[in-house]
């Protein structure tokens, strides 16, 4: 999960700092970027800023959101395991990019972005994909919260 979403810290830092970029992404939107600079903050943000996300949650709520499919997920170990499920993250997000945007840049910094098949073109067919995506999303929290998994951190007593 982390992974899928490193490539789009660069949106909101290309925006603010006014670089005018063609497809609205960069490096981190490439596949040099995915396999180096992605991979090394994604790994980062599981050991530094996830666990000190959910011991919020977890303070704030008092239940386990560390925990999925029987996994504490804040404690994860090994770097290996955390990167290729950080690439695949990535991976599959500049992949689905490419039905969503004009142009992605690929091959940065070798070449222009390559034009796409942007399903953005057409704001009704993208509404519908995101509105189906979102209703995947919604049943499968509402499921997950259904399930006793997630209830109340067990505290050393």
């Amino acid at each position: 999960m982390m992974g899928s979403v490193i490539p789009n810290i660069e949106v909101p830092i290309l925006y603010l700092s006014g670089l005018e970029m063609q497809t609205g992404h960069g490096a981190l939107h490439s596949i040099i970027g995915a396999l180096t600079i992605d991979v090394m903050l994604a790994v980062i943000a599981v050991y530094t800023v996830f666990p000190a996300l959910v011991g919020l949650l977890e303070r704030r709520f008092g239940t386990r959101w560390s925990h999925f499919a029987g996994v504490d997920v804040a404690n994860i170990e090994g770097v290996p395991m955390v990167a290729y499920s950080a690439l695949a993250g990535i991976l599959m997000h500049i992949g689905i990019d490419y039905l969503t945007h004009l142009a992605m840049p690929y091959f940065w910094p070798f070449g222009t972005p390559v034009a796409t098949m942007s399903i953005g073109r057409d704001l009704w067919w993208l509404a519908a994909v995101n509105g189906v995506l979102l209703v995947i999303l919604a049943f499968l929290l509402i499921r997950y919260l259904g399930t006793a998994e997630h209830r109340k951190v067990e505290t050393p007593g």
